[in-house]
């Protein structure tokens, strides 16, 4: 006899209501709800019965049990044998938490929760006005806990007076509650292991691959039923073989042979014939189980359809040899592409020069022409007209000013078109022209580091329109305070030629400052036989630098 019986034969001795009788058929209860428990019998049968054992134990007592849900997020109703359906209803949804339901609440503490006193009790003010108008006013929660001391469920008990529990009731729902503990959980293992063997059963049917397995005689004593479906054979024994497509077999069943013998794993691909007469591309791969000596004791193989696989792999390959070849003659033509382009940037290039030094040849003669006529006449008409009064003079002096700007302005467009000082003083002494006109055109500090080379006249032009577009540059974008120009040699095959400012800067990457100034450049360098580099970063200031071969 239990602790919990011997309690309820003293609470019989006590004087509470309950005598042995009632014990007695507590215990028929609990007998009865095992063997239904044994049989199989649903979980809501037995739990019935057992809920029948303690109102029958307990007479001033209705109970119910809620099981957790599968999510340990709510309680459900699992039995209740003469409560009122509508309090049942009244109780779902029951979410598990700190407040709520009472058997919310205990199966959220793992405590017992007893509610003396529905009317007044506020954890219970979601129930009470349900369970009051059937006459219960009081309510007592036992949780039911399981292995590790998971809650399973909770005992629902139902007073229809303000009370606690008494202690015979107590030691009933006590008696029972392992009972109802081990059948939630029999229940729980009985559905995982439904859905474990239901798993499995559509993991091997539904797989995409065939399960097989073969005895260490290398006989095939399992196969998956897909490989019914798709060749019409059971593959059992060596019945496979009949499948496989003959300029694959000898292959396959040396690989075969080859693994059984050595234990290797069996990896092979080759083609099997279905139903329908066609072949179709397999891969076959099989691992085996050793014992504790390392023997081999079984060998466990899927063969799975790869035939899509392979024919994507040949569509694949043969659009690759297209994509080669097509990329081969791309490449070519590419490359003669690029060389007309070449060829052509470079007739552009000496056309602009040429047009440069024709229109440079006409400002130069007709504009020089008119510019020094004009003079001429001025001069000549001051000198007939005598002495001038001083508005007169102001007026003169004032028309030669002009003309004298008109000249100079003249002077500096012919000198952008067709730098003179390069074909009379050199490259250095034009970069040097052109560093000092930078700098009282703009106020910006120009330093120069310059090496007499002897380059090619193209070359020497290649590098004085660098660096005159830089400077444009600098004085359009850079807002910089100095600038070093430098021209030296390095090596023995290359100039080196940059102009570096202290200015702003630009994200070099987005080529979004002078765009075409800059491609304008690397086309004229890229002419040459030369390669252009530009280095900025905002705040960080430009590096415009070419190199050039040097003969």
């Amino acid at each position: 006899m239990n602790a919990a019986m011997y309690r309820l034969r003293l609470s019989s001795d006590s004087g509470d209501s309950p005598t042995d009788a009632g014990a007695s058929s507590l215990l028929r209860g609990e007998r009865h709800a095992l063997a239904q428990l044994v049989a199989g019998e649903p979980l809501e049968q037995v739990l019935e019965q057992l809920v029948r054992a303690v109102e029958e134990a307990a007479p001033g007592m209705q109970s119910q049990i809620m099981l957790v849900t599968p999510d340990g997020a709510q309680l459900a109703h699992g039995a209740a044998h003469g409560l009122p359906q509508e309090l049942r209803v009244a109780m779902r949804p029951c979410p598990i938490g700190p407040t709520g339901l009472c058997p919310a609440v205990a199966a959220f503490l793992h405590e017992v929760v007893i509610a003396t006193d529905l009317a007044s009790d506020i954890r219970c003010a979601n129930q009470a006005q349900t369970a009051l108008s059937h006459g219960f006013k009081a309510c007592w929660c036992v949780p039911i806990h399981g292995a590790n001391r998971k809650v399973e469920g909770v005992f629902v008990n139902w007073f229809r007076e303000p009370r606690p529990p008494t202690q015979r009731e107590r030691d009933v729902v006590e008696f029972v509650r392992n009972t109802a503990a081990l059948a939630i959980e029999r229940h729980e293992t009985d559905r995982s292991l439904r859905e474990s063997e239901d798993h499995y059963r559509h993991a091997v049917n539904l797989n995409p691959q065939v399960a097989w397995t073969s005895r260490i005689d290398g006989q095939l004593d399992y196969v998956g039923k897909r490989w019914v479906d798709w060749t019409g054979t059971s593959g059992l024994g060596t019945s496979w073989v009949e499948a496989i497509h003959p300029d694959d077999l000898q292959r396959t069943l040396e690989t075969w042979n080859q693994s059984f013998n050595s234990g290797q794993a069996y990896d092979i691909e080759h083609r099997v014939k279905l139903v329908d007469g066609h072949y179709h591309w397999m891969r076959s791969r099989a691992l085996p189980r050793l014992d504790d000596e390392g023997k081999i004791v079984k060998w466990y193989g899927a063969t799975e359809d790869i035939d899509e696989r392979k024919r994507t792999e040949q569509a694949l390959r043969e659009r690759e040899a297209e994509l080669s070849a097509l990329n081969d003659s791309l490449g070519s033509e590419v490359l003669a592409r690029t060389h007309e382009l070449t060829e052509l940037t470079r007739h552009l290039q000496v056309a602009q020069e040429e047009e440069r030094s024709r229109v440079a040849r006409e400002l130069h003669d007709e504009l020089g022409a008119l510019f020094t006529a004009a003079k001429f006449d001025v001069a000549r008409l001051k000198s007939r007209l005598g002495p001038l009064s001083p508005e007169l003079a102001q007026r003169f002096a004032h028309f030669i000013e002009m003309l004298d700007k008109g000249i100079d302005l003249k002077r500096r467009i012919i000198e952008d078109l067709r730098p003179s000082a390069l074909s009379s003083l050199g490259l250095v002494a034009a970069l040097e022209i052109l560093a000092s006109e930078h700098m009282r055109a703009y106020g910006t500090e120009v330093r120069c580091q310059l090496s007499h080379l002897k380059l090619k006249p193209a070359a020497e032009l290649t590098i004085y329109r660098l660096v005159q577009e830089a400077l444009t540059n600098v004085a359009t974008y850079a807002h910089a305070t100095q600038v070093t120009v430098i021209l030296v040699q390095e090596g023995d095959a290359d100039v080196i030629v940059s102009v570096t400012d202290n200015g702003v800067g630009f994200d070099a990457s987005t080529n979004r400052i002078s765009m075409h100034g800059l491609m304008g450049m690397h086309y004229r360098v890229e002419a040459q036989g030369g390669a252009l580099y530009v280095n900025s970063g905002p705040t960080e200031g430009t590096c415009i630098s070419a190199r050039l071969p040097l003969g």
